[in-house]
């Protein structure tokens, strides 16, 4: 486990400042990455999180793919392991630094009985519902209007005057 944190020591001091070639190290590396993270306790994923995403913080596109490859290997796995409030409490600033990880963990979120009593998830709990309406309405109009696009043009093609001005 030492010579990991060396591993990590290293990286830190030649790649940290180079955001892409973060990125392709670490998709390079999911296997052992994912490794590392296994074997880490909560405190430290949260730490390897908010050390990561602050390299990649200056390039967008690097940012969103390392905060991808965060919540896929290690995010998703400190919702599935809170079992007592110090994991709520650290699961809490993982979700304040990467606010998008409740839009896809919401299922696991709502499941687990100590995240979905705590208050403090209610703002992602909110976003979330108003996230899933906006595309269900979006959805559902965009449907509705396409229906009756047909079904105008159906009409005036069996002579029918829809839509169009007496003459």
């Amino acid at each position: 486990m030492k010579s990991k944190y060396t591993v990590f020591g290293l990286i830190k001091k030649h790649v940290s400042h180079f955001p892409e070639k973060v990125v392709a190290l670490f998709e390079k590396l999911k296997i052992g990455f994912l490794q590392f993270a296994r074997e880490l306790n909560s405190e430290s994923k949260v730490q390897l999180i908010t050390q990561l995403l602050d390299w990649t913080r200056d390039d967008p596109k690097s940012n969103e793919k390392i905060a991808s490859l965060l919540n896929k290997y290690i995010a998703q796995r400190l919702i599935e392991n809170t079992t007592n409030t110090k994991d709520a409490d650290l699961l809490f600033k993982v979700m304040q630094i990467m606010p998008f990880l409740s839009d896809n963990n919401m299922y696991k979120l709502s499941n687990n009985t100590i995240l979905a009593n705590d208050i403090r998830f209610l703002p992602f709990f909110i976003r979330f519902i108003k996230v899933y309406f906006l595309f269900y309405f979006i959805f559902f109009y965009q449907n509705i209007f396409f229906f009756l696009d047909i079904s105008v043009s159906n009409l005036s093609k069996r002579g029918m005057n829809i839509g169009k001005p007496y003459s």
